[in-house]
């Protein structure tokens, strides 16, 4: 039975605590309202998907999950720009090598070197 402090004021009295349902049933059992523990998942308390402590669960395991996905599209994205990244890489190097090989023809034919030493680098040039 709930009182309210204005029904029991009296003229130099200070009115009692109202004590709530729940604080009065672990008043009973010997336990205080703070000291209830969640309930175990292990008890077969999560058998229905009503209970507060079921929906904390699955909404745990959601966010969990969508961060897993989020890690796995995370590194994808970060192995192609790897991948990029070296691609892009290689082609420069390659072209600084093709100008290398422009560069050393232009001096060989200016230095008057034999045409068949011009020819097989104009012929590695083109295979690179």
């Amino acid at each position: 039975m709930n009182v309210k402090a204005s029904d029991t004021d009296l003229p130099g009295s200070d009115p009692e605590p109202v004590a709530h349902d729940s604080e009065l049933q672990a008043e009973e059992a010997g336990t205080g309202a703070a000291d209830t523990a969640p309930p175990d998942p292990r008890d077969g308390v999560l058998e229905g998907e009503n209970t507060e402590a079921a929906r904390m669960y699955r909404d745990r395991w959601l966010r969990s999950e969508a961060e897993m996905q989020n890690v796995r599209r995370r590194a994808q994205r970060d192995v192609e720009e790897a991948r990029r990244f070296a691609e892009d890489r290689m082609l420069l190097v390659t072209i600084d090598h093709l100008d290398d090989f422009e560069r050393a023809l232009d001096a060989a034919k200016d230095a008057g070197a034999p045409e068949s030493w011009t020819a097989g680098v104009e012929l590695a040039a083109r295979g690179m």
